[in-house]
């Protein structure tokens, strides 16, 4: 059974029975990258045992399991792979904040209905957030560095002062270290690559 979305149109991912074969042979429920749903992270080595709101990183339709973001609701301060993403439509009226570290895989048998909505789709991600997800996992997981940090340890007393309000939306952009040995000259140079 599927529900409707507020044009009147189908709402896409809102199956009854979930990890099911469909009849184009990909498990069902599927979703599509950004989407946000509803999960049973207990008993998966994750600290809430409750169900929860994920973000949909990769979902190829064919397999059992699927790529998820946890969410939280709880802001401390912002790092390069733990960031707030303001609030989703479809979801309570606060703050969303993913931990992009913390990503899994996961069984599409843990993607839930959520209780008031009775769907497993619950909103979407603005696409603008693919970027600074980018960036999270190339540093959380390609052992990158964040832009900040690497001007921070290169420039010392030579750091702009308005760095991180300036410069703020490539504060955390994975950046790469290299040196480079010219050509019989004996001399190293330095480089950064930028994501």
């Amino acid at each position: 059974m599927k529900s409707t979305n507020s044009a009147g149109g189908p709402r896409s991912a809102v199956f009854l029975h979930p990890a099911k074969i469909g009849t184009s042979g990909a498990i069902e429920p599927y979703f599509s990258q950004l989407d946000v749903i509803y999960c049973n992270f207990g008993g998966v080595g994750w600290e809430l045992d409750e169900p929860h709101y994920a973000i949909v990183w990769n979902d190829d339709h064919t397999e059992e399991k699927l790529t998820v973001i946890p969410t939280t609701s709880k802001f401390t301060r912002e790092y390069a792979d733990e960031f707030n993403v303001k609030r989703i439509t479809g979801l309570p009226k606060t703050d969303t904040i993913l931990t992009v570290s913390k990503m899994m895989k996961i069984s599409r048998k843990r993607v839930i209905l959520h209780p008031k909505t009775q769907m497993y789709l619950q909103g979407k991600l603005m696409r603008a957030w693919k970027y600074r997800i980018e960036y999270a996992i190339a540093i959380a997981f390609g052992h990158e560095l964040p832009l900040e940090y690497y001007v921070r340890e290169n420039c010392g007393i030579y750091l702009p002062t308005d760095f991180t309000t300036h410069y703020l939306g490539i504060r955390y952009m994975p950046v790469q270290h290299t040196t480079s040995q010219a050509f019989g000259s004996g001399m190293t140079h330095d480089f950064i690559r930028f994501y």
